[in-house]
């Protein structure tokens, strides 16, 4: 300080915090990051460096973001777009769209989303933007996913992860990986998921990224479920939810919920299920971008059943409620959870007929996996003539989804309730 001219010494400084308050970042310290970030913008106001002050807002929107503060992070975005387009300051506006897309998608709003996202994919052009362009990428592929246009959503993750992995981008590379492993979860390919996913969790390790650790831990948890390696899933899911919880991270709390809670049906642990299915109304209340509640009510509808059959019913029917006001992915989701429910219930002609509509809507979509246990749900509610035709079908499909896993794997798959219902086993499938 006693070396330094006093303009000159704040702007060392803010160097100084500006390393300060992305550690924090990283690390989930939210509170500390938002008061670091705010001196940051201080200091850069105080030397009337606009673009500096223009970034140090954007950064502190993020951060409020994270603290589920909409309209004060809308507040600071909006006021970084405005100062970046006077100043002509392509990046600065670029990664403005991205933060206001951010927003978009963290409030439900699925279409801003993808307007702000596209506004600024236009900004972003040539090489000097391309780190921009691939954070966009991530804004604009969340939306699409949870619409269902999977394929767009896959290109696009893709090229984002590539731009960030030749970039040694890695925080952000980390949660472009754990987005893709959660689509080709979607997909059907959790085999795929897994092996991505993990990659998002070294990556998230090695720089201490909690939220991004959170993420994928979550995402290979999942598509370890789907692949049947129920302990691998449910101890990843714990984890998941300790670190959300950690952060106050309200959309990866439910988002770690409501997979226990049919996981815990799908190893017989009804209490546990009935348990993580109240904190999970619970993490709804607070926030809910990804519509996970209806799901949460048909999984939580099977665990209720035999002890208080009458709110079981009723979450039953409140889940088929919302299913035309929901995306095709989590559409699809909620109607083969409803199947399974009504199928509980000893309604085997309302299984039938959403299993139905879960077949006809999986197939033309991609979605794998949701195909064939729709598909398993009519051989099991269907009479003998439909039971057998369906049942070698699943047998085929089974066949297809194994052959790239090893026999260990393998053998894990078919130990799946919706499969060994059917009494479909190894022996049959590598046959």
């Amino acid at each position: 300080m006693a070396d330094l001219q006093d303009q000159e010494y704040r702007s060392y400084r803010r160097d100084n915090l500006l390393v300060r308050a992305n550690v924090y970042y990283v690390r989930g310290a939210w509170a500390d990051a938002e008061g670091t970030y705010r001196a940051v913008c201080e200091l850069a106001e105080q030397d009337d460096d606009r673009r500096a002050a223009s970034e140090a807002r954007l950064r502190l929107a993020t951060v409020l973001r994270r603290r589920g503060q909409f309209e004060a992070s809308r507040g600071f975005a909006e006021q970084a777009l405005e100062a970046a387009r006077r100043l002509h300051y392509r990046q600065g506006v670029a990664e403005a769209l991205h933060c206001m897309a951010a927003l978009a998608w963290a409030s439900g709003d699925l279409d801003e989303c993808e307007r702000m996202a596209n506004e600024g994919l236009l900004v972003a052009q040539g090489t000097q933007l391309a780190d921009r362009r691939a954070e966009l990428l991530l804004a604009l592929t969340a939306a699409q996913a949870t619409k269902g246009h999977l394929a767009a959503a896959t290109a696009g993750l893709t090229e984002a992860e590539g731009i960030f992995r030749e970039l040694r981008q890695k925080r952000q590379r980390c949660l472009a990986l754990a987005n893709l492993a959660e689509l080709l979860t979607w997909q059907g390919e959790p085999l795929q998921a897994r092996q991505r996913a993990h990659i998002a969790v070294q990556l998230a390790t090695e720089i201490e990224y909690k939220l991004g650790r959170t993420a994928a831990i979550r995402a290979q948890a999942v598509a370890a479920f789907d692949l049947g390696l129920l302990d691998e899933a449910w101890s990843g899911l714990g984890e998941s939810l300790q670190l959300a919880r950690q952060l106050g991270a309200a959309e990866e709390i439910i988002a770690s919920l409501v997979p226990m809670v049919q996981l815990a049906m799908e190893r017989g642990e009804t209490a546990s299920a009935q348990e993580h299915g109240a904190k999970g109304f619970e993490a709804a209340e607070a926030r809910d971008p990804e519509k996970y509640l209806p799901l949460l009510k048909a999984f939580l509808a099977r665990a209720l059943l035999h002890d208080r059959p009458l709110d079981a019913l009723a979450m039953i029917k409140e889940a088929e409620a919302a299913v035309p006001s929901l995306p095709v992915p989590r559409r699809t989701q909620v109607q083969l959870a409803v199947a399974w429910a009504w199928l509980d219930a000893g309604d085997r002609d309302r299984a039938r007929s959403r299993a139905r509509t879960v077949l006809q809507t999986a197939g033309s979509r991609g979605f794998r996996l949701r195909s064939l246990e729709a598909r398993a749900l009519l051989a099991i509610v269907g009479d003998a003539e439909d039971h057998q035709t369906h049942r070698s079908v699943v047998v085929e499909l089974v066949r297809d989804f194994v052959s790239a896993m090893s026999p260990e794997m393998g053998r894990a798959f078919l130990t799946r309730p919706f499969l060994a219902r059917l009494d479909v086993v190894e022996a049959e499938v590598r046959g």
